[in-house]
């Protein structure tokens, strides 16, 4: 990062902490984890409350300065990077896949404040702020799970940084796996999914797998992509099943072009 990318994350935690106190409390935890990211100390730290007003209204957040939360707040809030590419009112039911702690969910809230969140998070720590941090919402649901192909329980690598955590056969903590048949089924029956939005360190691959009866009640899909599932297999899978692929966006999208029968 360079100088300008410091200044402006500081103005922004400044320009939404609510006291003078939350200002400097916030200024001093960005600068913190920046701190331990140059000296590459990963291991999260202890959350931490301060008051905000990130949705129009004031708020309380739980952040931890070392882990990763800083650097999600900044991307999600400063960079867009999940703004729908269409009116904010087309959304009334939005799926989060791998909600962390609930900063895109927030960020989404902020464009559509009347919309159904339903949030998947498999990290129980996670699981746990991301509750706290959703309270503010009318009409939020959190599922602490894995999104997978088939419901069931996998093993999950709960290590490392707080934003970087995914199945993995190596992972010392089974959680709960949930498909999306089985999610839409229970948490959005009858309902579409306005956006899809897609964060799961690593298992796009399985979630885009088998029959995917679900994808035909999605109409929009913002993803970020992790390897070995590349741009060009998001590409030809989605194109295939009637979306069509928005260039010059910051995350993978896919925007559905055609209904289905």
């Amino acid at each position: 990062m360079n100088v300008t990318e410091y200044v402006r994350e500081i103005a922004f935690v400044c320009s939404v902490g609510r006291r003078w106190s939350d200002k400097l409390r916030l200024t001093s935890a960005t600068l913190g984890f920046h701190l331990s990211n140059a000296f590459r100390v990963v291991d999260p730290s202890a959350p931490r409350l301060y008051s905000v007003n990130l949705i129009g209204q004031a708020h309380d957040i739980w952040l931890r300065t070392r882990g990763g939360d800083f650097f999600v707040l900044a991307e999600v809030f400063g960079s867009g990077c999940y703004a729908p590419p269409f009116p904010s009112s087309r959304l009334r039911t939005v799926v989060d896949l791998g909600a962390n702690i609930g900063l895109a969910t927030l960020y989404l809230a902020t464009r559509a404040p009347e919309a159904r969140f339903i949030c998947v998070e498999p990290s129980p720590v996670n699981a746990d702020l991301l509750r706290r941090n959703l309270t503010p919402l009318a009409d939020a649901v959190v599922v602490e799970a894995a999104v997978t192909s088939e419901s069931g329980n996998i093993a999950f690598n709960d290590t490392g940084p707080t934003w970087g955590r995914g199945i993995s056969r190596d992972g010392g903590l089974y959680v709960k796996a949930i498909s999306m048949d089985d999610l839409l089924a229970r948490y959005a029956p009858e309902r579409r999914v306005d956006l899809l939005k897609i964060d799961i360190e690593g298992a796009e691959a399985d979630l885009f797998s088998g029959p995917m009866a679900w994808l035909d009640r999605v109409d929009c899909i913002i993803a970020e992509l992790h390897s070995p599932f590349s741009i060009s297999q998001f590409r030809r899978l989605l194109m295939g099943r009637g979306f069509d692929i928005l260039n010059g966006r910051a995350m993978a999208t896919a925007v559905r072009t055609q209904s289905c029968s």
